[in-house]
C-alpha cells in the first residue's frame, strides 16, 4: 500500500474520516472496533491534513513537501482547487502556475498529485462533463497528465448511478469509461 495524505478543505477531517470508516467496514453503524480495524488497516500509510476552509498554495506546498520527505508519502489529494487562494484579479494565471507547480512537485518528489475540480454548468441537468468544463483556467486540463470526469445521471433512466469517464491519459493514450452503482449505506460506488 502507497502513503497517501488528504487535504480536503470542504470537509472536516471527522468527516472524511467517518466515510472512511464506513466504507472500509461496509457498514454504517460505526462501533470502536470498527474504528481500530480501519486505522489498522491503513496503519502510517494515510495522512490527513486537520484543515478546512482556504489554504495559501506557499502554505500547502510547504506541508505537502514535509510530508513527503518525513514521511515517503506518494499520493497526495486536495480537494478543492476552488479553496486555493488565489489572487481574483488574476485567478486564471495563477491557477495555471498551481498545476504547473504541483507537476514539478511530483516530479521532485516522485509523486502523484490529485486535484478535484468542479465542472462550469451544463447546457441541462443531464449533461455529462468534458475536460473542457473544468471550472478555471482552460490549462488545467492541458498541463495536467490525467483527466477524469465523474458524471452521475439525474433522470433516473439509467441502469447505473455514476460513469467515471477518462478523458486524458498522457502516458498510454487510452481513454475509456466505467459504470458504478452507489451503495449509499456503505458510501461505495461498485463497479459493474
Amino acid at each position: 500500500m502507497k502513503k497517501c495524505c488528504i487535504l480536503s478543505l470542504e470537509l472536516s477531517p471527522k468527516r472524511y474520516l467517518n466515510w472512511m470508516v464506513i466504507q472500509n467496514n461496509r457498514s454504517s453503524h460505526i462501533d470502536d472496533d470498527m474504528i481500530d480495524k480501519t486505522f489498522n488497516f491503513f496503519g502510517n500509510n494515510l495522512y490527513v491534513i486537520n484543515k478546512t476552509g482556504e489554504i495559501d498554495k506557499e502554505l500547502l506546498f510547504d506541508v505537502f513537501k514535509f510530508a513527503a520527505r518525513k514521511y515517503g508519502i506518494k499520493f497526495f489529494v486536495i480537494d478543492s482547487l476552488m479553496r486555493i487562494k488565489f489572487n481574483h484579479r488574476y485567478e486564471l494565471n495563477e491557477q495555471k502556475d498551481f498545476i504547473g507547480d504541483c507537476k514539478d512537485f511530483s516530479t521532485e518528489f516522485d509523486c502523484h498529485v490529485f486535484i478535484i475540480t468542479h465542472p462550469r454548468k451544463g447546457d441541462g441537468r443531464n449533461y455529462k462533463p468534458n475536460k473542457m468544463d473544468i471550472y478555471g483556467s482552460s490549462n488545467i486540463p492541458n498541463l495536467t497528465d490525467n483527466v477524469l470526469a465523474l458524471w452521475r445521471p439525474e433522470d433516473g433512466k439509467e441502469d447505473f448511478d455514476a460513469e467515471l469517464f477518462v478523458q486524458k491519459n498522457r502516458e498510454f493514450g487510452k481513454q475509456d469509461s466505467i459504470k458504478f452503482l452507489f451503495n449509499d449505506d456503505h458510501k461505495l460506488y461498485i463497479e459493474l
